[in-house]
Formats: structure tokens, sequence, C-alpha cells
């Protein structure tokens, strides 16, 4: 069974998600093309060397999340010619630029084969990005595509229901499937790595969040809930892992606000489950999500999770179970949501060994890969 995958975002969660996939479908019953862009990171095709070394063909597009009608067309033109020519059984895109190229050109070259798509996150949420104009362009988008699309596939039931309560597909053409995660690796991480290296004792209060340093995690709102939680227990600490375009203007806003010694930030990291396994919090302060890969390993790790509520969070995080969730953008209720699980250690130990469960009963990669398995082999039978 042929399987196209066509991405533009290279970045965070996605960029996992695109590799985890291709990697688990390729051989046996299925052959898998992925068409990606390594132009917002250079550093991607490394990923894509090891797809093609596990079976996957890779056709880099330099695909751009920037609207360009002249580039967009070309690119357009040659995803619509690359179907035609491989015959595809399924045609799978992801995110916004992914998703209206791929979809139009699945839809002008080959209109019989059935279109799949992940947003992974609606680009119209993106208020610290697009003006309204440009977000109700992309509504509209979405709609009009929508009605071509044989399956759109949710990582989160917030963003289905979403989808489904603005019009953009019927609920009978929507699935869900979330993310999913190996796990044991959060599990047995060394606990005390992260503390030797930032000098801290193992009394220390420790708070962290990891991710790309952008406008979508809300880590100024994190800064600015940290100045509070410092007024009234002055031994915390908070680390944030990533690197960004915000990096800089996060530098400013610690060292104005007096936090030097109290936010540390660690750049880019390679071993997230150390960081995870040292924090006696995980926050994530997002203003948007699709089903946050962090969230996962954070509760795999066993902490305690403090998250936006938003699309995605919401899913993962159950109030007084496995965490606590806070409005976005408040910066005040944050704090006061750190605070108190800093101050309530039993607490802190029953979500995070209530999140652990979770994850091993609902989030694995193997079920992941399976229900997309399955919904291919669906929607081509029912091609033919």
């Amino acid at each position: 069974m042929r399987i196209a995958q066509v991405m533009e975002c290279t970045v965070g969660g996605t960029r996992r998600h695109i590799g985890e996939l291709c990697r688990g479908l390729a051989g046996e019953s299925f052959a898998v093309t992925l068409f990606a862009s390594a132009v917002r990171d250079p550093a991607f095709r490394g990923d894509l060397e090891g797809l093609r070394a596990a079976g996957v063909e890779v056709v880099e597009i330099p695909l751009r999340r920037e609207i360009n009608p002249l580039r967009d067309g070309a690119h357009l033109a040659r995803l619509a010619r690359a179907f035609r020519a491989r015959r595809f059984d399924v045609i799978h895109t992801h995110s916004s630029k992914g998703g209206f190229l791929g979809r139009l050109a699945g839809r002008l070259a080959c209109p019989r084969v059935p279109l799949v798509h992940t947003p992974h996150a609606f680009a119209f949420n993106f208020t610290e990005q697009f003006g309204a104009a440009r977000r109700r362009l992309f509504l509209a988008l979405e709609r009009w595509l929508g009605k071509y699309t044989a399956r759109m596939v949710h990582v989160s039931p917030s963003e289905r229901d979403e989808a489904v309560r603005l019009g953009i597909v019927p609920a009978e053409r929507t699935l869900v499937v979330p993310n999913g995660i190996d796990p044991a690796p959060y599990a047995a991480a060394d606990a005390g790595a992260l503390r030797r290296e930032l000098d801290l004792s193992a009394g220390a209060p420790l708070v962290g969040t990891v991710g790309l340093l952008n406008e979508a995690k809300g880590h100024a709102h994190l800064i600015d809930a940290a100045a509070l939680v410092r007024e009234r227990l002055p031994a915390a600490v908070f680390v944030i892992a990533g690197d960004g375009p915000l990096r800089a203007h996060l530098e400013r806003r610690i060292e104005a606000k007096g936090l030097g010694a109290s936010v540390r930030l660690l750049g880019y990291r390679r071993d997230v489950a150390r960081i995870l396994a040292a924090l006696d919090v995980f926050v994530l302060p997002s203003l948007w999500e699709g089903l946050p890969y962090v969230v996962l390993e954070a509760m795999a790790a066993g902490r305690a999770v403090i998250a936006s509520d938003v699309n995605g969070c919401r899913d993962l995080v159950v109030p007084e179970d496995t965490g606590l969730l806070v409005p976005p953008a408040a910066p005040r209720a944050l704090a006061e949501a750190i605070a108190r699980l800093l101050h309530a250690g039993d607490e802190r130990r029953r979500f995070g060994e209530a999140g652990r469960r979770r994850v091993a009963a609902d989030f694995s990669l193997t079920a992941m890969l399976q229900q997309y398995a399955a919904l291919y082999r669906s929607l081509a039978a029912r091609k033919t």
C-alpha cells in the first residue's frame, strides 16, 4: 500500500510525529513516501537521512510557511506531478501549509485518492503570530478543504470538537488518534543529574518546562509567574529548556525582573528525560497546542503537571488527578498553582503516579501506529 505524507512544519512535536509515523509504518505492508521541507531547520536533513535508512522514500520540497503565490504555485504543481506519477493509495497531509498544498494537489491530480489531514493545532488559533484577517482566511480555507478531506485526524478530542463546532468537517469524518510515546526512558532517567549540573541541593524547589522558545509556548507568562512565586518561596528555581526566536526577548525579561539567579535558560537539550526527572513540578504555559508530547513525557516521568487550559493540554491533564489546569496567559493563576504544588509534596507524588499510569494505559506509540495503519487500510479498501 502506497502512502504519501506531506509536511512543511519541521519543528517541535510535528517533526517528531512525522518521523515516528513514517518509520513505524515503513516496510511490510506499507510503502511510505515523505514530501518534506528542511527550510526552517536544515538540521532536519539528518532526520530525513535516518528515515531513508529505515526504508522511507524522502522527497525534499522547500515549502515555506509564508504565503507566496508564485512559489506556492510551483510547489503545488510539483506535488501534483509526483502524486500522478506514484499513484498513491492514500495521501496524508500535516499542519497548515502542507495541509493546504498537499490536499489541493491531491484533489487536482488524483481526485479518487482519499485525503487525510492532521492539523497538529489549527493556524487560525495562532493569535500571537497572525492578525484577525489572516486567521479568518485560514479558517475559510480549512472549511473549503474540509469538503474534500476523507478523514481529518486529530491528535486530541478537544481539537476534534473545535473542528466540528466551526464547521470544518462533519463529526463522521473525524478521528482522534492521540500522540503516543515509549514511557520507559522517562521512568528510568537519573533524577539527580540536572541538580548536580546546576549545583542545586536535592531539596531545592525546582520547576521547569521544555519547548521551543516561540510565541506558542507562553514562556513570558511563566517568567512573570516565577517572579510572583519567588515572593513566597525565595529558594525556588525555574529552568526553561529549549531554544528559538524568542530567546533574547526572554533573557531581557528575566533580567528586567531581577530573576537572573532564579530562572535558568538551559538552551537546546537532548537529555529531556533527565531534565524532567529532576523537577518537582512541570509547567507548560502554552497559548495553543495540538497534543503536547512533553506533557506525556513529564507524566511518564512521574511529574505533577501544571498546564494551560487549551486544546491538547486539557485532554492530557486531569485536574486534581494528574495535575492542574490554569487559564492561558494568566501569570497570577499560574503562580498560585505552582506555589500550591511546591508546598504539597504528597499531592505532587499522587499526581505524578496517576500521570504515569495514564500514559501507560492510553498513550502508547504502538497503539498510535496501529490506528493509522487501520485507517489507511480502510480508506484504501473503500477507494477500490
